[in-house]
C-alpha cells in the first residue's frame, strides 16, 4: 500500500506525523456538543455499543431516567465516556436519545462517515482514554471538557469521502471473511450436538431412571457479582455456566472475596450444576459437571445436583445437553423476559441406566470428539481475531494518513 509523498511532524501524543496537505484541529473547533435533554417517550431510546449506535431492545433492562436523556440526531457521533465501555461509540443512523453518560457530537462541516472511522479507530480510543480522569481504572471517564482539546487529523472534504468509501468497501470484504469463519464454527457446534445426540440415541432401549432417584437437588447462593475479587476463593455464577464452560470443568475462572465465600453455598465434590434462570428458553437449564475435588462457592440461580448412585456426573451432564432434554427443559420452563426452570422439572428427567464402565467409555468417546472439534474451533477463532486486528489496523492507518487511498478505484456497490 502506498504512503503519501510528503509528511509533516505534528508531535501529538497519539500521532507523530500527517500528510503535509492535511490540517489538525481541536475537537471543540470541529464539533458542537449536543446537550439538549429529552424524554425517551419523545425520542426513541438508543444503546451505545461497541457495534455502534443501536435501537434499544424492548426486553433490555430500562433505567429510571427516561425523562432525563440526551437528544441524538441522525449523523451525530455518540461516545460513551466511561473507560469500562471503551470502544462503545459510533455514528447514529437514527434520531433518538441516549443516557447522560454519553457525549453527543454534532458534525457540521466534516464528512460524517470519515469522523465515524476516525473516532472509532483504536488510536483515537486510546487517546480519548488517556485524556480522562478517575481514581482507578474502573472508575475512569472522559467528559467533553477532557476531550475538547484533543487534536484530530483532517484531510479535505473530498478526501474524507474517498477514505470513508474505501474503508466501507474494505470492511465489508473483511467482514465477509469473518462471517465465513463464524459459519464454519456454527457448523462445528452443530456437529458436536449431533454427535452427542446420536451417542445417547443408541441407549433408547435401556431402562431409564429419574434423576430424583439418583441424587438430590439444592440451590446455590450467598454471594453475587459484587463479591468478585482477585483472590484464591474459586466461585461459579449462573452466568458463567452460559459463557465460560461447556460440558464440564475442574477449576473456576471466577474468584470472590472472603465475605462472599464465607456466606456462599459450597461444593467440594463432583456434582452437576444447572442454570435456574436465563434470557432465553433455548438455553435454560444448561448443565455443566464439576469434576474437581476442592471447595468452590456456587452462586444463586444455580441448581446443584449431587449424585449418590453409581453414575458419572459427566455422563449426566452430556445427557442433559442432548437436544431431546434441551427441548424438555424448553417446554417446561416458565417466563418470557427472564426464563426460569425449577428443580421439580429437573427431577423428572429420565436418564439411560448403564454400567459405570459403559458410562465411562461413552464419556471418553464424547470427550475425544469434543476435544477434536474444539481444537478446530480455536483455529477458526484465531483466524477471526486476525481479521479483526487487520480491520482495526487498516482503519487506524488510513484515517491517520499512514496509507494513501486517494487514487484507489473503489468498485460500485452491488
Amino acid at each position: 500500500m502506498n504512503k503519501y509523498e510528503n509528511y509533516r511532524e505534528i508531535g501529538l501524543p497519539w500521532l507523530k506525523e500527517i500528510p503535509a496537505h492535511w490540517r489538525i484541529s481541536k475537537v471543540n473547533n470541529m464539533f458542537e456538543e449536543r446537550r439538549e435533554k429529552v424524554s425517551d417517550k419523545e425520542y426513541e431510546a438508543l444503546s451505545v455499543t461497541k457495534m455502534g449506535i443501536l435501537k434499544q431492545l424492548q426486553n433490555v433492562a430500562k433505567t429510571n431516567s427516561g425523562e432525563n436523556r440526551k437528544k441524538v440526531i441522525k449523523n451525530d457521533f455518540v461516545i460513551n465516556s466511561r473507560s469500562d465501555r471503551k470502544g462503545s461509540s459510533g455514528l447514529s443512523e437514527f434520531n433518538g436519545s441516549v443516557s447522560l453518560i454519553n457525549i453527543v457530537l454534532k458534525i457540521e462541516r466534516e464528512f460524517p462517515k470519515y469522523i465515524h472511522y476516525l473516532l472509532k479507530s483504536v488510536a483515537f480510543q486510546e487517546e480519548f482514554y488517556r485524556n480522562g480522569k478517575g481514581i482507578v481504572a474502573d472508575l475512569w471517564s472522559t467528559n467533553y471538557q477532557n476531550m475538547k482539546n484533543i487534536y484530530l487529523p483532517i484531510p479535505s472534504f473530498s478526501e474524507q469521502q474517498q477514505i470513508a468509501n474505501y474503508l466501507d468497501w474494505k470492511i465489508v470484504e473483511i467482514d465477509k471473511l469473518i462471517d465465513i469463519e463464524k459459519q464454519k464454527i456454527l457448523e462445528l457446534e452443530k456437529f458436536k450436538q449431533k454427535f452427542i445426540d446420536e451417542a445417547f440415541d443408541t441407549l433408547s432401549d435401556y431402562k431409564h431412571l429419574k434423576l430424583s432417584k439418583l441424587g438430590n437437588f439444592k440451590k446455590g447462593g450467598g454471594f453475587s457479582r459484587v463479591n468478585i475479587s482477585n483472590t484464591t476463593n474459586e466461585a461459579i455464577l449462573y452466568g458463567d455456566i452460559y459463557t465460560k464452560y461447556n460440558y464440564w470443568f475442574k477449576e473456576c475462572r471466577t474468584t470472590i472475596d472472603n465475605k462472599g465465600f464465607n456466606n456462599a453455598k459450597h461444593l467440594n465434590e463432583s456434582a452437576v450444576l444447572f442454570t435456574a434462570s436465563g434470557e432465553t428458553k433455548d438455553d435454560i437449564g444448561k448443565s455443566v459437571a464439576y469434576i474437581g475435588k476442592h471447595k468452590i462457592a456456587v452462586g444463586g440461580d444455580i441448581i446443584i445436583y449431587r449424585v449418590e448412585k453409581e453414575f458419572s456426573v459427566k455422563y449426566i451432564s452430556y445427557y442433559c445437553n442432548t437436544s431431546k432434554i434441551k427441548n424438555k427443559k424448553y417446554v417446561e420452563s416458565t417466563g418470557e423476559i427472564i426464563v426460569h426452570i425449577s428443580p421439580e422439572v429437573l427431577k423428572n428427567i429420565k436418564i439411560p441406566s448403564i454400567s459405570m464402565d459403559e458410562q465411562n467409555r461413552l464419556v471418553t468417546k464424547i470427550d475425544n470428539f469434543i476435544k477434536l472439534q474444539n481444537n478446530i474451533i480455536v483455529i477458526k477463532n484465531n483466524i477471526i481475531e486476525n481479521y479483526i486486528q487487520l480491520k482495526q489496523s487498516l482503519i487506524s492507518e488510513v484515517v491517520t494518513g499512514q496509507i494513501d487511498v486517494r487514487n484507489v478505484k473503489i468498485p460500485e456497490r452491488k
